[in-house]
């Protein structure tokens, strides 16, 4: 197996968990959860639903990532900016959530560190691309 295969594989593993937890976040964005807080005796519950642009963004951001690991794939020079500006999408939704839902009923967002891993990658792979800065010189 060559390296590039290799890469290749890990790339479509990386791809099938990103689906499976976009499929995950894209369930709980459509069932919402309940919420109950009691008061001594009586105990109140609210459920708490997500409006239709969240599972929309979902699926923009699952979509992107997908975009930005198959950039990493084919070597595209703008792979890094493309992986990095999704994770500043995540990051920024997650935020959103967090503000909207607090960190309890906040979707989850298992897909960040995967995303950073695809940015990293592309960064590091457009660099070795690239070679040394300075190939003739010494200083």
């Amino acid at each position: 197996m060559t390296r590039h295969q290799l890469f290749v594989g890990s790339a479509a593993l990386l791809a099938l968990i990103l689906t499976l937890i976009a499929y995950d976040g894209w369930l709980y964005l459509g069932r919402g959860y309940t919420i109950a807080i009691s008061s001594g005796a009586s105990a109140s519950g609210f459920e708490v639903t997500f409006p239709a642009w969240r599972r929309i963004a979902h699926v923009a951001l699952w979509a992107a990532s997908l975009a930005a690991l198959a950039l990493l794939v084919r070597a595209h020079r703008r792979a890094a900016v493309a992986a990095f500006l999704t994770v500043a999408g995540a990051l920024a939704l997650h935020a959103s959530d967090i503000l909207e839902y607090g960190t309890l009923g906040a979707p989850p967002a298992h897909q960040l560190p995967l995303l950073l891993l695809i940015a990293l990658a592309a960064a590091y792979r457009r660099r070795a691309d690239e070679g040394p800065r300075n190939p003739g010189g010494s200083g």
